[in-house]
């Protein structure tokens, strides 16, 4: 980034302060209500691998300014999916686990019933 140019740089810091604003919603209520049942584990396994990356380009590039809102980014999404994760009731991949989803456990019929007789 051209740190010369003071209007780049109001730029990028004013970008910085709304993508941590809006941000903060988001992470203050799924840890109030310990839930995050409605936010998607494909999206936030995808937001986590691309903040990964940008996080390792800008610092390759080294622009601390853009680091700095990848990580807020990266920081979030990973408290996200944590919750996502470990307040999942139904299971520990989320949807990811599409297959089990709305497929009953199966029980096999060769429990014998002792209240029927033989």
């Amino acid at each position: 980034m051209n740190e010369e140019n003071p209007y780049l740089r109001s730029l990028v810091i004013i970008a910085n302060i709304i993508g941590f604003i809006y941000n903060v919603p988001q992470v203050v209520l799924t840890i109030r209500t310990k839930s995050a049942k409605d936010l998607s584990s494909l999206f936030l396994m995808m937001r986590i691998l691309s903040a990964l990356l940008w996080i390792i380009y800008t610092t390759i590039v080294w622009s601390p300014d853009v680091l700095i809102s990848w990580i807020i980014t990266g920081g979030s999404s990973g408290i996200l999916f944590y919750y996502k994760i470990v307040y999942s009731d139904h299971n520990i991949c989320g949807e990811l686990c599409f297959w089990r989803k709305n497929k009953p456990l199966e029980l096999k019929d060769n429990v014998h019933d002792e209240t029927q007789t033989p």
